[in-house]
């Protein structure tokens, strides 16, 4: 019997001695040598998955099954028990969110690694949630690289991107619209059917400093990405966020790459875009938190494509009496809607022609003692030999349309480029 398989028949063995349902049940084991939690992940047979990494690597978990769904995070953060993770994925919108204790978890906390099984009413269900699993990945999977990529379209096109960034441009002025987030969808045809959990694992190794995650309810799609934005991570009453806006693409070599961050950093239009994301969160917070502090400089933060603008927010919390989560009062911020958001998300909803779905949504986890969320941006959705990429750019008073469009076309590259040249995206356009 392999060691996985020994823990395997050791939670079970436990489930049977249950006494109080809803329990959650946890064992430390060693995974096999060399282990890919994603190649791993896309073997197993259970519909619903889920897959999240820290930005800081610390932890990393896998998701199988679901043991228990609730409507909000609200009411799944009042009945979980202090050993238990709740995982909500959350849409743009916040409408219906994913909301479950799966059934099996395989965590990692540094180099500790732990199996846990979520019991819910029925042993019967959570044990054969356990023998599914299936030990080992396959040897491997095909590269994303003998697929052919095929451009179909951009909603919007850069004709009604204009258009709606012009809009933008006159509402600024007849109304306290301050800022507005305008998305783009980029769909390609593959000519062989891409495995979005490949695609995912290749993009860890170019995209660091960044969350990876994927979510799935069936096997024939995928919504997955590498993001670089955290909404919150909040450990007791310890709470830290960011404002995360502001952008411009890496240099050629190291000394355009400086002067582009200098010149970013300097921008009078960046900085606005950053401050209005600055003064969202703050009022937000301000009845949450007993005391707040505003880094009061901009911190250039340098990823794989593009470059950004970023200030940290530390707060310390008041008591809460758990009527609104912190995902609930943060989500969606002016960062990936808008400033005031009301006004932001009526126009995205009048002018956007296509479902953000999850993209500039938030995923991440509620437990009794800490919690932690990314902002689902720099993702796609793959439908076997469809893929959608999603881009959004920050619209305040002096944006430029076309220069907006690349900056779309160089967050897009994060992903796009683990399947194509960007120059072709570019063409299209």
């Amino acid at each position: 019997m392999s060691p996985f398989r020994a823990k395997i028949e050791a939670l079970i063995e436990q489930i049977q001695t249950v006494v109080d349902f809803d329990e959650r049940i946890s064992i430390p084991f060693e995974p096999d040598n060399p282990f890919s939690p994603l190649d791993w992940l896309e073997a197993q047979p259970h519909s619903t998955k889920l897959y999240w990494q820290s930005r800081d690597k610390n932890r990393e978990v896998i998701a199988l099954g679901v043991a228990r769904t609730f409507d909000t995070p609200e009411l799944g953060e009042k009945y979980i028990k202090s050993n238990q993770n709740l995982w909500v994925v959350m849409p743009f919108d916040a409408q219906h969110p994913d909301v479950f204790l799966p059934y099996i978890e395989i965590q990692r906390l540094g180099s500790n690694w732990t199996l846990s099984v979520n019991v819910n009413q029925s042993k019967e269900v959570a044990i054969n949630a356990l023998e599914r699993v299936k030990l080992k990945s396959p040897a491997h999977f095909s590269s994303p690289n003998n697929s052919q990529v095929k451009f179909v379209r951009h909603i919007p096109d850069l004709k009604d991107w204009t258009h709606s960034i012009n809009l933008a441009l006159s509402k600024f002025k007849q109304s306290d619209l301050k800022k507005v987030v305008l998305a783009r969808e980029s769909e390609f045809l593959l000519s062989e059917p891409v495995s979005g959990f490949t695609l995912l694992r290749e993009s860890q190794t170019s995209n660091q400093n960044s969350y990876h995650f994927a979510f799935t309810k069936n096997r024939d799609s995928l919504f997955f990405g590498s993001s670089p934005e955290c909404l919150f991570r909040q450990n007791g009453y310890e709470l830290e966020t960011e404002a995360l806006a502001g952008t411009i693409e890496r240099g050629c070599d190291t000394r355009d790459d400086h002067g582009k961050g200098r010149w970013l950093w300097n921008d009078k239009k960046n900085r606005y875009e950053n401050q209005l994301v600055v003064e969202d969160i703050e009022s937000r917070l301000h009845p949450y938190c007993s005391s707040l502090e505003i880094s009061e400089a901009s911190s250039l933060i340098r990823l794989a494509k593009v470059q950004h603008l970023k200030r940290k927010i530390v707060g310390y919390l008041n008591p809460r009496n758990a009527e609104s989560t912190l995902v609930d009062v943060l989500h969606p911020t002016a960062a990936i809607a808008g400033l005031p958001k009301d006004q932001a998300m009526e126009f995205i909803q009048q002018n956007e022609s296509f479902e953000r779905g999850l993209y500039s949504g938030a995923i991440g986890y509620i437990s009794q003692d800490r919690s932690e969320f990314c902002v689902s941006i720099r993702s796609a959705l793959i439908n076997k030999k469809s893929i959608k990429f999603y881009a959004g750019a920050g619209i305040v008073q002096g944006s430029d349309p076309n220069a907006e469009w690349q900056e779309l076309n160089k967050k897009m590259s994060t992903l796009l480029d683990l399947l194509t040249e960007l120059p072709e995206v570019e063409v299209a356009s």
